[in-house]
């Protein structure tokens, strides 16, 4: 019996990875029940190679996992032990893994579990990217720790790190508070978002330290970024549920999605289609159309999620217009959450009233011309 395929794959707070197919509009658990536990919460995911028949995903206790999809089973599980904190980033590197933790230790290891090279990014580090054209090219950010970009052929010190923004208005220092990073393709620029709000946009090529776009996005801190591979838009959440389209040429939001409900904490943009994914804490994964802002597909997965991965496979383009989480038949979100108030009372028939001779209308008028034969006789006896 061949294995679901599965169009996006999930990792949740409490360690389940979950797989969503499209097509099928269905769900499913891709672990044991028994994996359930808070220290095996997967924090991160990337795939192993292009032809996406694997990937890894890590975990809070700092264990790698390698998941087959064709398969459709975990196939090694190795302990990483260098560093404090929960994983942050992971990615493939020349048939290694790359990885970092919130301590600041960025590593290489083997797929056996052997540590080859470390980098020091950094106490309080919050991400990591790899660029995904240049892979030995990391860059690093987090918590008063300023934007790096390492190369993993000469780790002993970046090739370039940021230089923090004037003072405010104020004259106060702005704090650093980096929380996500990612790279704009056929550029060497590297876009930053901000626990304080800020979208900014930084070119190492041009030889200047501090950001060549710096804009405010919103009034709840930025949670997740990802870039539309057209280079020219970047997709940013929020912890409040929010997230806008953003053209990065000029640093004007370009529209808003609908439909959360609760802080996001992964987005990623499909390679080669106009969609968009997020996931985050209320327990939705939503994929939404770039262009029409159109949410296509929802699905309630029970449990808080953090990271995801888009797939290749995915349905056709007349399918997906025509899967809309509101359709009737569809079996996508389990909990009709998506419903709002308004299209309950759609759905519900119309009852058929008897006509009565009395309206609200009709009262209306009956105790306006009450009141007028009131005030007339009044007027009768002032002047009798």
């Amino acid at each position: 019996m061949a294995e679901p395929v599965y169009s996006v794959f999930v990792g949740a707070e409490i360690g389940l990875l979950k797989g969503a197919n499209c097509e099928d509009r269905a769900w499913g658990n891709l672990n044991e029940l028994h994996e359930v536990k808070r220290e095996n919460e997967i924090t991160c995911m990337c795939w192993l190679n292009r032809k996406q028949t694997k990937f890894y995903y890590g975990q809070e206790s700092r264990i790698v996992t390698t998941f087959d999809v064709e398969a459709g089973k975990i196939t090694r599980q190795v302990k990483m032990n260098i560093g404090e904190g929960r994983f942050k980033s992971i990615y493939p590197y020349q048939k290694k893994i790359i990885t970092a933790v919130s301590s600041g230790d960025i590593n290489l290891w083997t797929k056996k579990g052997k540590n080859l090279l470390k980098i020091s990014g950094g106490i309080d580090l919050n991400c990591v990217q790899q660029d995904p054209v240049q892979t030995h090219l990391i860059a690093s950010g987090g918590k008063e720790n300023p934007l790096k970009l390492w190369d993993i052929n000469s780790p002993t010190s970046p090739i370039f790190v940021s230089k923090n923004v004037s003072e405010d208005w104020l004259r106060l220092r702005v704090p650093i508070m980096i929380s996500t990073i990612n790279f704009i393709p056929q550029s060497s620029k590297i876009v930053t978002g901000t626990e304080l709000c800020q979208i900014r946009l930084y070119d190492p090529s041009a030889h200047k330290r501090k950001p060549v776009l710096d804009v405010q996005c919103g009034d709840s801190p930025i949670t997740a970024l990802a870039v539309n591979p057209s280079g020219n838009q970047i997709i940013v959440g929020s912890s409040k549920g929010d997230m806008v389209s953003m053209d990065i040429r000029k640093g004007k939001i370009t529209g808003k999605f609908k439909g959360f409900s609760g802080g996001i904490r992964g987005i990623q943009c499909h390679p080669t289609l106009p969609y968009v994914a997020t996931c985050g804490l209320d327990r939705h994964l939503r994929v939404h159309h770039l262009v029409s802002r159109e949410m296509l597909y929802s699905f309630y997965l029970k449990s808080r999620l953090n990271c995801l991965l888009f797939a290749k496979n995915w349905p056709s383009a007349e399918e997906s217009a025509n899967s809309c989480p509101n359709n009737e038949n569809s079996t996508v979100d389990q909990n009709g959450g998506d419903d709002g108030p308004d299209d309950l009372w759609d759905k519900m028939p119309v009852l058929q009233t008897e006509n009565t001779t009395e309206t609200p209308s009709g009262n209306a008028n009956k105790k306006r011309k009450s009141n007028n034969k009131s005030k007339s006789s009044k007027k009768n006896k002032t002047s009798e």
